[in-house]
């Protein structure tokens, strides 16, 4: 329970982290939780690539002739030009990667696996078989166990005897389950020797295979191919995926937007140019058209053309309807009609 004086030392200690204050601290602590500005859908930028969209709206409008958008569709123009900057910022970002792997390949290569070995031999106590299996698929790893049955063999003849951890060491190497280690473990000096003789033996025929596997595999990483590499850019094309279905979407959605408000203008226009009603004499059982009223009919042929383009613009589909042969319905029979009255009073008496 908080007693009053712990209450008030905390208000006072509240009063000494306030936030940011200035509106350049506001703007920077807004981005805090940004790291790439990739796998948000939202509309934050790292301050770069937002001048860039900001430039790309200008140029978007003009290109779709929006001269003053309402509200909506700025924000979809907005929408389409920061997925627009994302979707490049990932091809970018999947070129530098390979670019980057292909550099660190042909300086770090050999530098690399050795690390990775190193790595691996820390859990050699804990899994012998599977990290032994490990190593041998490497030339790296095929090197680093020859040095040390090397340094086993070296102190074997000293010594004429290891000591407790050399033992250890030489039932990892050998890859020895740990619950078979007493039973399986060579005692005397002869027996160690020739452990120490048939793995070193067998490790140099492994060798020249495992170089010749690291050389391939180092091409490949060379041209920006290989498990690593695709694996990082994995995610970046997972970005650039969702990036561009939320372009298209977006697009979409502001040429459907903007058909309607064309439409909505051009109904507008019908409106306001309203076509006089040509009535037809009585005596004639012919319309006729004067000079006067033939300019009028060729308006209303106009207007008429244009709302049929706008529509079938908007819904592709309507001019399959339209031109669509009519089906043909089979006219009722006497027949069908009385067997239709006998079927409804059966089942009424029913």
């Amino acid at each position: 329970m908080s007693t009053p004086e712990r209450t008030e030392a905390n208000r006072l200690n509240a009063q000494l982290s306030t936030g940011p204050t200035t509106e350049g601290g506001k703007s920077r602590s807004k981005a805090n939780a940004l790291k790439m500005g990739l796998s948000g859908r939202g509309l934050i930028l790292p301050e770069n690539e937002a001048k860039l969209a900001d430039l790309r709206m200008t140029k978007i409008d003009e290109a779709l002739g929006l001269t003053e958008p309402d509200a909506f569709a700025e924000l979809l123009v907005r929408q389409i030009a920061v997925e627009s900057v994302r979707i490049e910022r990932c091809q970018q970002e999947e070129l530098l990667i390979r670019e980057q792997c292909s550099a660190e390949s042909l300086f770090l290569w050999d530098h690399a696996r050795r690390i990775e070995v190193c790595e691996l031999s820390q859990t050699f106590h804990k899994q012998p078989e599977l990290v032994r299996l490990k190593l041998e698929s490497s030339a790296q790893g095929v090197a680093w166990l020859q040095g040390r049955w090397r340094m086993l063999q070296t102190a074997l003849v000293d010594k004429m005897d290891w000591n407790d951890a050399e033992i250890a060491l030489a039932d990892d190497l050998a890859g020895t389950p740990i619950l078979f280690r007493d039973t399986e473990r060579p005692k005397t000096f002869g027996e160690r020797q020739a452990l120490v003789d048939q793995e070193i033996r067998r490790l140099a025929t492994l060798v020249e295979d495992r170089r010749v596997l690291d050389e391939n595999a180092k091409q490949y990483a060379l041209a920006g191919v290989s498990p690593d590499i695709e694996k990082r850019v994995k995610t970046i094309r997972r970005y650039e995926s969702a990036s561009r279905r939320a372009f298209e979407k977006s697009l979409a959605e502001l040429r459907r937007y903007q058909g309607l408000v064309t439409r909505k203008d051009l109904l507008a226009e019908i409106v306001a140019e309203p076509v006089p009603i040509v009535e037809t004499p009585k005596n004639e059982t012919k319309p006729t058209l004067t000079e006067e009223e033939l300019p009028t009919l060729v308006r209303l042929g106009e207007i008429i053309t244009k709302v049929y383009e706008r529509e079938i613009q908007a819904n592709p589909d309507l001019f399959k309807e339209l031109s669509a042969e009519p089906t043909k319905t089979r006219p009722a029979s006497p027949l069908n009609r009385q067997e239709r009255r006998k079927r409804l009073a059966l089942k009424r008496s029913a």
